[in-house]
């Protein structure tokens, strides 16, 4: 039977880690990920002990999961409502919130997808397909209300976004440029004040940018260096552009930085599909790379706890 939004803090299960979390010193790297190691798509979360704790639990997709500055929800994405939605739950997993409403049509699905919070916590950037099927770059309150579309270019996939620390600008990806061509884009939160990035040719995809805690360098994921993707760093304003990762024959993306700035966590996964899909973190120079996660479980989408988190 189909599960609803519920509170689930009362039959969370907590199981141990397949590998332990990479840790500085003694102390364990709290952070969440996406999991099918329980037969669906759910969100986990690793405590500051190494143990993780299951957070969602039913038969429908739940993925995606991104902290709140203050560590005390999570925003993530779900089709449990029949669509794919944004939601916020309690860091525990316990009230659950539908933020978006996004209703499909017998000629379209409906995706409301990949938010990010505002530095302060009091809003979430996110796409949605919603007035255009390719997706536009939407922000909303914290509570779901004042939803504003701050994209619109016809055949132009807006995604990925990712707000600045001092909230003043959004970057995202987007195929302005060309659908085999996407970019780094940045805008000023009204929508304002559209700038390219990155450039590079035709069948060379830049995307996935986050930026770092202090403001000053974006991480995001290319193939420029290859049929594969690697993970780079930038300067705020594009410039500087240094190779993170690089290991041949796989995929390396979606990367989130640690709340300090010295790691960032990200998806890995082989192109041939001769191993799962792993969480892995790296030094900020791109040194000393390690798995977060190992087993037969395909595990992905890591964000790193705030320090204030609980």
């Amino acid at each position: 039977m189909r599960r609803t939004a519920v509170t689930l803090a009362s039959s969370l299960a907590v199981v141990p880690l397949l590998a332990l979390p990479a840790q500085a010193g003694d102390r364990v790297l709290p952070f969440v990920f996406t999991s099918d190691r329980d037969g669906d798509s759910e969100i986990y979360r690793v405590r500051a002990d190494g143990r993780v704790v299951q957070l969602t639990s039913n038969d429908v997709h739940d993925g995606d999961a991104v902290w709140s500055p203050d560590g005390r929800e999570l925003a993530f994405v779900s089709d449990r409502d029949g669509d794919l939605e944004v939601f916020v739950m309690d860091a525990d997993g316990s009230d659950v919130r539908q933020l978006t409403h996004n209703e499909a049509t017998p000629d379209a699905a409906a995706w409301d997808h990949s938010p990010d919070w505002a530095p302060d916590g009091d809003a979430l950037v996110f796409v949605s397909d919603r007035e255009d099927p390719e997706g536009d770059i939407y922000r909303m309150a914290a509570d779901g209300s004042e939803q504003t579309r701050l994209t619109e270019t016809p055949f132009v996939t807006d995604y990925s976004p990712s707000w600045s620390p001092n909230g003043r600008h959004i970057a995202f990806g987007s195929t302005q440029a060309g659908i085999d061509n996407p970019e780094v884009y940045r805008i000023r939160t009204d929508g304002s004040g559209l700038r390219r990035l990155t450039r590079t040719a035709d069948g060379i995809w830049d995307d996935n940018p986050e930026y770092s805690p202090d403001g000053r360098t974006i991480v995001f994921s290319s193939n420029r260096g290859g049929a594969d993707r690697d993970l780079y760093t930038m300067r705020a304003d594009g410039g500087r552009v240094r190779e993170l990762t690089g290991e041949v024959g796989v995929d390396e993306w979606f990367p989130a930085w640690t709340p300090d700035g010295r790691q960032v966590v990200y998806w890995s996964l082989t192109l041939d599909g001769s191993a799962r899909d792993t969480a892995w973190t790296v030094d900020r120079d791109g040194t000393d790379p390690r798995p977060l996660t190992s087993g037969e479980s395909n595990d992905s989408f890591p964000d790193a706890r705030p320090p204030t988190g609980r």
